[in-house]
C-alpha cells in the first residue's frame, strides 16, 4: 500500500472520484468486496472496498483517509493516490484507506436493508 496522507482528502476531490466510480467489469459481484481491519494498539482501521456503493459512500466520508484509488480504463487498471486520480483517465473501481476504529459500529439490531453499501452512513457533499 502507498503512504497514507495525514490528511482527508480534499472535499472537491472526492466528489470528483464518486463521479467516476463502478464496478469493475473484470471482477464477479462476489469478487467485489469490503474489508475491514484493524488491531486493539490502533485508532484507526484499514479499508479496502471494490463495492461501488460503499466507495461512494466512503468517499463522501469526512473521516476517510483515502490512501489509493484503482482505476479501469477499458484495457487495464492502475493504482494512484487520490489527488493523481483526478488527472488519470479511467473509472475508480476500489479504493484503500483508513478511518477511525469510532467510527465503526456492530448494530444489536440488523438494518431493514441488506444492501453492501448501507453499512457506510450516507454522506453528503457540501453544496
Amino acid at each position: 500500500m502507498s503512504s497514507e496522507t495525514s490528511q482527508t482528502t480534499s472535499e472537491t476531490t472526492a466528489e470528483t472520484l464518486a463521479a467516476r466510480v463502478t464496478g469493475d467489469p473484470d471482477l464477479s459481484l462476489a469478487e467485489r468486496e469490503t474489508t475491514l481491519r484493524f488491531a486493539d494498539d490502533q485508532d484507526r482501521a484499514r479499508v479496502h472496498s471494490a463495492s461501488p456503493g460503499v466507495v461512494r459512500r466512503l468517499l463522501a466520508h469526512d473521516d476517510v483517509r483515502v490512501s489509493e484509488v484503482t482505476l479501469h480504463d477499458g484495457e487495464g487498471i492502475q493504482t494512484v493516490g487520490p489527488d493523481e486520480a483526478v488527472d488519470v483517465d479511467g473509472d475508480v473501481v476500489s479504493l484503500r484507506g483508513t478511518l477511525p476504529v469510532g467510527a465503526i459500529g456492530v448494530k444489536s439490531v440488523p438494518r431493514k436493508t441488506d444492501q453492501s453499501a448501507a453499512v457506510v452512513s450516507e454522506g453528503v457533499f457540501g453544496e
